[in-house]
């Protein structure tokens, strides 16, 4: 089920900024605008496609310690500590080691500089987009059996 939810989801992250971000990727004033208009849009396609209540997954273990980790307020959740320290090492690696991560890194500092050195800034936004829909789907996969969540995500119980 997680494989095919970041197979779900990487996608629409690359689509989302084909579609609205691409074509104005030189306009930085109207970028922010944009993002809200997206963020509502989002939002409102949520609500439709999931209605205002709310959801909770089942969760990964069986096992009773886990789980009771999981629900305590006071205990952090194994998986999530756990997964969070990989994807933390991971993304420090990437960024600092690979070229990808540099020309990623270069493009969010000057996108004009970027471009004369040779760095797709096209790509590496496609990238930047997917990378964040698929941190951002693993994540949400984590927390969903711990939390209800709801179309917006803004109001946990």
């Amino acid at each position: 089920m997680i494989a095919l939810t970041l197979l779900i989801v990487v996608p629409m992250g690359t689509f989302v900024y084909r579609l609205t971000y691409e074509p104005i990727a030189e306009a930085s004033t109207l970028l922010l605008i944009v993002a809200v208009a997206v963020h509502f849009a989002m939002v409102g396609l949520g609500l439709v496609m999931f209605d205002a209540e709310g959801s909770r997954t089942t969760a990964f273990s069986d096992a009773r310690s886990i789980s009771a980790a999981c629900r305590s307020p006071g205990k952090a959740c194994p998986w999530l500590v756990g997964t969070a320290i990989v994807l933390i090492l991971a993304l420090y690696f990437y960024f600092e080691r690979s070229i990808s991560g540099k020309a990623l890194r270069a493009t969010s500092v000057n996108r004009l500089g970027a471009r004369l050195l040779g760095i797709g800034t096209t790509q590496a936004g496609r990238l930047a987009f997917a990378l964040a829909a698929g941190l951002g789907a693993l994540c949400d996969v984590l927390v969903a059996p711990i939390t209800t969540i709801y179309y917006d995500s803004t109001r946990a119980s």
